[in-house]
């Protein structure tokens, strides 16, 4: 278990725009990401995401299950790092991506 006071917040959300960048290049524009709803737990106050350029909106349907991407604890066997449910071959979406807390925490490569 892992505690969401640990995430820098709203601080990863630059993390989203220069990686839909980089899917974005790396993909010679066949992919990016278009639109981005981030959840965040109903006891962070939105003045710790001043200075988005997204408005920032109180959830009235969304539930984190139906989410595409989620942060997670460390996993058993990937440890920190990020990890998808995969069913289907290669161009099939998979059912969601996690990615581990520790892993935003951490300073990688990817960001």
């Amino acid at each position: 278990m892992f505690k969401l006071e640990t995430v820098t917040r709203c601080s990863n959300v630059d993390l989203i725009s220069r990686t839909s960048d980089l899917l974005y290049k790396s993909t010679n524009g066949e992919s990016y990401f278009r639109q981005v709803t981030i959840l965040l737990p109903s006891n962070w106050a939105t003045s710790n995401c001043t200075g988005l350029e997204q408005e920032v909106l109180t959830a009235t349907y969304q539930t984190g299950s139906s989410a595409d991407m989620t942060l997670t604890g460390d996993h058993p066997v990937f440890i920190d790092k990020p990890w998808t449910l995969q069913y289907g071959p290669c161009g099939v979406a998979g059912k969601k991506i996690s990615i581990p807390v520790s892993f935003l925490n951490a300073d990688n490569e990817l960001r």
